[in-house]
């Protein structure tokens, strides 16, 4: 009969915790309308453009510009300084899903 009162102790090889990992920005391909309302409500960004660019992962000043600017001819009175508010969620949602 196997001894049931068996103990195996492994020794730490380090005692240095890592570092508190880094909260990731969103992909554009991986939003939704609510998750866009969070974060428009959460972010301390004023306009469309400055939103895409620090809220989005992999859209620049460049990109973000040529993305509102298509999204513009399709709705004229939507440009890149537009503030950002509970309006323009759903045109949010729609650029990033142009991406």
């Amino acid at each position: 009969m196997p001894d049931k009162n068996v103990t195996i102790q492994f020794a730490r090889r380090t005692d240095v915790m890592p570092p508190v990992p880094i909260e990731t920005r969103h992909h554009p391909s991986a939003v939704d309308l609510l998750l866009i309302k969070r974060l428009a409500a959460e972010t301390s960004k004023q306009t469309l453009l400055q939103f895409l660019q620090h809220e989005f992962v992999n859209i620049g000043k460049s990109y973000a510009e040529r993305l509102i600017g298509m999204y513009s001819r399709l709705q004229p009175l939507f440009h890149s300084r537009s503030h950002l508010n509970g309006t323009h969620s759903a045109a949010v949602v729609g650029l990033c899903n142009i991406c």
